[in-house]
């Protein structure tokens, strides 16, 4: 009798043990192929961002073709939509040095999106869609808010002469919220609106002249500066002066980066600086990478630089720390 039991609990034993490996073999596949899913998919789009920020490629959700592409915007969609919900935006700061004294003044205030299962997408990859899903004008004013929280932060630790610049879509011009979200921004750090800027394209003007002209009108009475940001790229930049109350012409990183002394781009480059001092106009070399650059832009009479020279663009407490170390 004594024998039956044990060999029924060795039965039972027996089957348990093997339940329990067909469980864990079952379990081990289904984490392989979601760990499988999860690589495929972040490799997708690591491709797909090579694609978009190394070539002349234009991404316009629209018209995707290729086969990358078309993944790559599906599982962006699926993943955009509750990116803001579960916090995975975050703002990374690139710093503005003065020409004269090679110290910090201020940064451009810049998006990113770090997903768990994508990793880090690219803003070019990325913007067009939220566009495509309306979700741009929250994002935008995401962007405002948490510049202006980080602002009063750097403040409250004495950087208290330090500019924010934010970048600024049609779509939010178009939604009409861009004056009204600034002057709450504004009213609740209780900071000086000298110290906000707003950065605009040529192209996002062309289409809204007289409309988008009134709302700046109106930014820049309260103290707010305007900038032309790209400069020199677009089909009516000299004719949008005329009309724009610009405080501040950014020199396209395009025309920088590749400037060598009497070239071209040399040319272009001190024009533009050349046109700027003509009306009264500040101005900004962007993608600014080598001591020929710098020299250049420094003779040209050229007030801040912008680019990897000085820094990348810096995570908030990492840019903190720089303008400690720069602002003094």
């Amino acid at each position: 009798m004594m024998e039956t039991g044990i060999q029924i609990n060795l039965t039972w034993l027996i089957l348990l043990v093997a339940f329990s490996a067909t469980a864990l073999s079952i379990s081990l596949v289904l984490w392989l192929q979601i760990w499988r899913k999860k690589r495929d998919r972040r490799k997708v789009i690591a491709q797909f961002n090579s694609i978009v920020n190394n070539s002349a490629y234009k991404y316009e959700p629209a018209s995707v073709t290729s086969e990358t592409a078309v993944e790559a915007t599906d599982i962006l969609l699926s993943n955009l939509q509750q990116a803001m919900q579960k916090n995975e935006f975050f703002l990374v700061y690139q710093p503005k040095i003065a020409v004269k004294t090679g110290l910090v003044i201020g940064a451009e205030a810049l998006i990113r999106w770090l997903n768990p299962e994508l990793g880090l997408v690219s803003p070019e990859t990325f913007i067009p869609l939220a566009e495509k899903l309306g979700l741009i004008v929250p994002l935008g004013e995401w962007i405002i808010k948490t510049a202006g929280v980080d602002l009063k932060r750097l403040h409250a630790d004495g950087l208290v002469d330090l500019t924010v610049a934010v970048n600024v879509s049609a779509a939010q011009f178009n939604a009409g919220d861009v004056v009204s979200m600034l002057v709450e921004q504004i009213n609740a750090t209780n900071l000086p609106p000298q110290l906000f800027e707003v950065e605009i394209t040529e192209s996002l003007v062309m289409d809204n002249l007289a409309k988008i002209a009134q709302m700046l009108r109106t930014l820049k009475s309260m103290g707010v500066k305007i900038a032309m940001d790209d400069f020199g790229t677009g089909h009516s930049s000299l004719s949008q002066l005329q009309y724009l109350p610009v405080d501040i012409l950014k020199i396209d990183q395009s025309f920088v980066k590749g400037m060598q002394r009497y070239d071209r781009n040399h040319a272009i480059v001190a024009t533009i600086v050349n046109l700027a001092r003509k009306l009264e106009l500040k101005v900004v070399a962007e993608g600014v990478e080598n001591d020929v650059q710098v020299q250049i832009l420094r003779e040209e009479g050229c007030d801040y630089f912008q680019g990897y020279y000085y820094s990348k663009p810096l995570a908030y407490a990492e840019y903190r720390q720089y303008c400690m170390d720069n602002i003094v």
